[in-house]
């Protein structure tokens, strides 16, 4: 390939936060509080002008397989948001390594590119570009390789707590390693190689505040630990003026009855409503592709945020 950027790298070792933190707050909510962006709300059986008040609890979760997250669901309707405990996580991350075992191309590519419409939205330099939850593939490459017009980035950021893990492991296939980040080439990318910052951590760190110009999310909350900073992390880390490429998982199910292994994180329409529209859109965000429910029950939007 040819090397078509010139940047520097690094992995970035964090070390890890105290279980149950919350990180750059920007209002004080409690220790059973939630702070989402700038609003205060309280975690599952808590409530109270200051969540203080312990509710009677309906269920109680088992972390240990076969999980019951059902403790987790928020009274408002939004679905879990946070989960129990660093062991429940632990037991969704070792779920994820065996697929990407058995998975080299995400089987939801082809449906991304085609609702959102082969990014045409998207300008030509995405300049300093963040990747939630980047995974082996990474959704910056899927954008490079099909758009209908070739990309280009200035830098390109990958957080994902098992980025380390996936490349020493012989079973997966990335398309990065420990100092470059690589595209193909083909009919919508010039190819090449560029070097790249791995974030070997959770999105519950905080980033550079307004440090990129395009940050990408897609099938990542699922696999969290607390909806409630990362999504608070993506709008302060995002530049005014910056790019949001976002597609998630909404769930559909009964969680009165429901746990899934792998995906302890079940955020309903009801929340991303009330995120794209409070935090973007009643803030003078453009829409450049308006939120919809498409295949495999997910959530798609561009928005690019108001300019300071």
């Amino acid at each position: 390939m040819n090397n078509i950027f010139v940047l520097l790298c690094c992995v970035t070792p964090v070390a890890g936060l105290r279980w149950g933190t919350s990180t750059d707050q920007h209002c004080d909510c409690g220790e059973n509080g939630a702070c989402l962006v700038d609003e205060c709300l309280c975690h599952a059986q808590w409530e109270g002008p200051t969540c203080q008040v312990k509710k009677r609890a309906q269920f109680a979760c088992s972390e240990e397989e076969p999980v019951d997250d059902r403790c987790m669901n928020m009274a408002n309707g939004w679905g879990r948001l946070k989960i129990v405990s660093p062991r429940r996580h632990e037991v969704a991350a070792k779920c994820e390594k065996r697929f990407w075992e058995h998975t080299h191309v995400p089987m939801r590519n082809k449906a991304q590119v085609k609702n959102f419409q082969q990014f045409e939205m998207l300008p030509k330099d995405l300049g300093n570009v963040l990747e939630l939850g980047a995974g082996p593939y990474t959704k910056t490459r899927l954008i490079l390789e099909s758009g209908l017009i070739p990309r280009s980035v200035q830098s390109v950021t990958l957080e994902d707590p098992m980025l380390l893990e996936y490349i020493e492991d012989g079973k997966v296939v990335t398309s990065y390693n420990h100092t470059h980040f690589c595209v193909p080439e083909s009919e919508s990318s010039l190819g090449g190689c560029v070097a790249v910052n791995l974030l070997n951590v959770g999105a519950e760190v905080p980033f550079k505040k307004e440090a990129y110009d395009t940050i990408v999310m897609m099938n990542v909350i699922e696999h969290c630990a607390d909806a409630f900073v990362i999504f608070s992390n993506i709008y302060h880390a995002l530049k005014p003026g910056g790019l949001l490429v976002f597609s998630d998982s909404i769930n559909g199910r009964d969680l009165s009855s429901f746990s899934d292994t792998c995906h302890p994180i079940q955020i309903n329409m009801e929340f991303y409503e009330h995120y794209f529209t409070k935090y973007f859109i009643e803030r003078g965000a453009e829409v450049l592709m308006p939120g919809f429910k498409g295949p495999f029950d997910s959530y798609f939007t561009v928005l690019r945020k108001a300019k300071a």
